[in-house]
């Protein structure tokens, strides 16, 4: 019976590969993200691999880089080793990774999710494959992957882990320890945002220690769960004083750039009143919940690129609290890991009601998705349950599982139509194929002819530097001072020893900026080549700068 069972698990699991191995295939794009942050994760795993530290080598000197986290530029460096350079290699990397997470999803919902955990494993699992918002993040050199693993890799040992089995010496469970203790630490360094779910751990397992402290006779269980809450703490204090250590070593007074995203509003001046506080929640908690979180299941593709509107819909209110409420149920639904995955979703929600608003998005809890798909699943297979009982107290599954046909008919289809958008980007060879008079195509031309007729001692001063970097063949840059005078404009370009400028339609900084200052010393800048020819908004000039 165990083996057929078995048998069956493989051929789900066979079926879940199957699907995400097609739609990772359809939607994979070769060409590096131009969001910037990726371009660093791969420069410093290139200079790891060289064995030349942990240091940005964008600008015109090798500085030590404090603003990511080590631990995703640590993994890819480990494969670097083994393909050199080779962005495709490391894309692909992350869409083992996801595959991975989601083999692991899969078993933590059997798991946990009841009587049914096996079907609602399969049909959540088969939607996370065709999900196109994971899947666009697997097929970019982002950390997002590497924590979606880590972060349910932790879940599965909380599940495994016997505590009173580990005290008692036994090997299985000892090892299971050390090795949450480690994921815990690590985690922190691949993401600051960790913390959330190694303080959701933390909590679970205090919780446990107060729930047996009350019970007769239960002083040694309340202790031992007290003493795994000391080490996960403990392991997250190591690592995060260990990364502080190391800032404070190459610049002293160092204060994370992280912090910052909290302590300013989006006009630069810092928050101060309670009514700025309770105004940024207050549009937060809209944007999440009227917004963003139903938009993460019905409308991914357009919820992740567009900001969220002015004004939010009375029906977008209903259906972000109607989806809210299926998923706690679905949460309060996977037994003993209910109160951790509570913890985990009430902390991740939590930090980012008071993150900038600007900033708010669906990136920002990519990693939670796979989650709150199979929460959703099993929410709506509990109401069936619910339902069922009413009608008679036999003992029947049948309605369950047709809700889960019903949710696979309606759902994997709608991911699999809102993959276009991302199919269409990767049918792009390059991104100077965009047709039209592109700003992106046009600062990637700029950045392209720089490399192409100016020798490696060149210094430009750009927006993104890191995407300049890449394009120009790894000549170095500067970023642009932002909203200064010209007259500091050119202060900056000197003493910064810069020869150029990229001023671009892509980032409205650029003409903000540096063209004023162009315009007041026109004898320090001279166009040098003209990318576009259609609004001034779309034209990227590359000028060059006398020192």
């Amino acid at each position: 019976m165990k083996a057929n069972k078995n048998w069956i698990r493989w051929a789900l699991l066979g079926i879940i590969t199957l699907s995400f191995v097609v739609s990772y295939c359809r939607i994979f794009d070769p060409k590096p993200d131009l969001n910037g942050d990726n371009f660093h994760y791969f420069f410093l795993a290139h200079s790891l691999a060289q064995g030349h530290g942990y240091v940005s080598e964008i600008g015109p000197v090798p500085e030590p880089h404090m603003h990511f986290p080590p631990g995703y530029p640590a993994f890819m460096s480990l494969f670097m080793h083994l393909f050199p350079e080779n962005i495709v290699a490391m894309k692909i990397l992350n869409g083992i990774l996801l595959l991975l997470s989601l083999f692991l999803l899969f078993r933590i919902i059997r798991k946990t999710a009841g009587p049914l955990g096996l079907p609602i494993a399969f049909v959540g699992c088969l939607l996370c494959s065709v999900h196109p918002e994971p899947l666009r993040w697997a097929t970019i050199m982002m950390s997002e992957m590497l924590y979606l693993v880590v972060s349910l890799g932790i879940i599965a040992i909380c599940i495994d882990l016997d505590v009173d089995e580990a005290f008692k010496g036994n090997g299985r469970h000892i090892a299971l320890l050390v090795g949450l203790c480690l994921l815990v630490g690590f985690t922190y360094f691949i993401r600051t945002m960790g913390i959330s779910v190694v303080l959701a751990v933390a909590l679970s397992f205090f919780v446990l220690s107060i729930k047996y402290l009350r019970k007769k006779e239960g002083g040694k269980r309340a202790l031992r769960r007290f003493v795994v809450c000391v080490l996960v703490v403990a392991s997250l204090g190591i690592a995060w004083e260990s990364w502080n250590i190391r800032n404070h070593a190459v610049s002293p007074g160092y204060q994370s750039e992280y912090l910052n995203n909290f302590k300013y509003r989006r006009d630069g001046a810092e928050m101060k009143t309670v009514s700025d506080w309770t105004m940024r929640i207050g549009t937060n908690l809209r944007a999440f919940t009227a917004y963003y979180i139903p938009g993460s299941i019905f409308t991914p593709c357009d919820s992740s690129d567009k900001l969220m509107p002015v004004q939010t819909t009375a029906g977008g209110w209903a259906l972000g609290v109607l989806v809210i409420a299926v998923m706690v149920i679905g949460i309060l639904s996977f037994q003993e890991i209910a109160l951790l995955l509570m913890a985990y979703f009430l902390i991740t929600f939590g930090v980012l009601m008071l993150y900038q608003e600007q900033f708010a998005g669906l990136r920002y809890f990519v990693p939670l998705i796979p989650l709150m798909l199979c929460a959703l699943v099993a929410g709506l297979v509990r109401i069936a349950d619910w339902i069922r009982r009413i009608w008679s107290r036999r003992e029947q599954r049948w309605l369950g599982y047709a809700v889960l046909v019903v949710s696979l008919a309606v759902f994997y289809p709608l991911y699999i139509k809102e993959q276009e958008g991302d199919i269409n980007v990767a049918k792009l060879k390059h991104y100077t194929d965009i047709r039209g008079d592109n700003p992106l195509a046009n600062y990637v031309r700029a950045s392209e002819w720089i490399g192409q007729n100016s020798s490696d001692a060149i210094l430009i001063a750009c927006r993104k530097p890191e995407v300049f970097h890449y394009y120009s063949g790894y000549r170095h840059a500067i970023p642009l001072p932002n909203n200064v005078p010209p007259e500091e404009v050119v202060e900056y370009l000197r003493g910064n020893g810069a020869h150029g400028v990229i001023l671009d339609g892509w980032f409205p900084n650029a003409y903000r900026t540096v063209l004023p200052a162009a315009q007041q010393y026109p004898e320090l800048f001279k166009v040098a080549q003209q990318f576009g020819d259609g609004t001034k908004a779309n034209i990227t000039y590359v000028l060059t700068f006398n020192q």
